[in-house]
């Protein structure tokens, strides 16, 4: 996985001043998804519920990747999980070999189903985004 050099690993939302981190997740990682590295995420975690980011989904191959958005009209819909502060390392570390040199985590901040916001990580997409289909909908 590429590290953005701007975003420190630790910063608000990923685990700062003593608060377990926070991870939005869409795709395959969502809550419900029957894959191995979903069961990992869902097993050291707590669903804190649905939320939406300010940004695009696209289709990458059989996956959707997520890039910045250009509007604030533009959201992409997932989950919201606060991390076991104890397995948060590893699970991420695990993640971010799952998803690879093609994506970042950034810090971003979510808008709850409830209407309060949280910053959490994210995975976005690391490569160009030109040519690539969107996913309108963004879910």
């Amino acid at each position: 996985m590429t590290r953005d050099p701007s975003v420190a690993p630790r910063d608000a939302g990923d685990g700062a001043g003593g608060d377990p981190p926070r991870l939005f997740v869409y795709g395959t990682l969502r809550r419900g998804q029957q894959n191995p590295m979903a069961a990992l995420l869902h097993r050291h975690s707590r669903h804190l519920g649905r939320g939406t980011v300010c940004a695009r989904l696209y289709a990458v191959g059989g996956y959707t990747a997520m890039g910045p958005g250009e509007s604030p009209d533009e959201c992409v819909r997932g989950d919201v999980f606060e991390l076991d502060a104890e397995a948060a390392e590893r699970v991420l570390a695990a993640l971010d070999a799952y998803e690879g040199d093609g994506y970042v985590r950034r810090t971003m901040e979510v808008a709850m189903e409830d209407e309060t916001r949280v910053r959490s990580l994210a995975y976005l997409y690391a490569a160009s985004v030109a040519g690539l289909p969107r996913v309108a909908q963004g879910e």
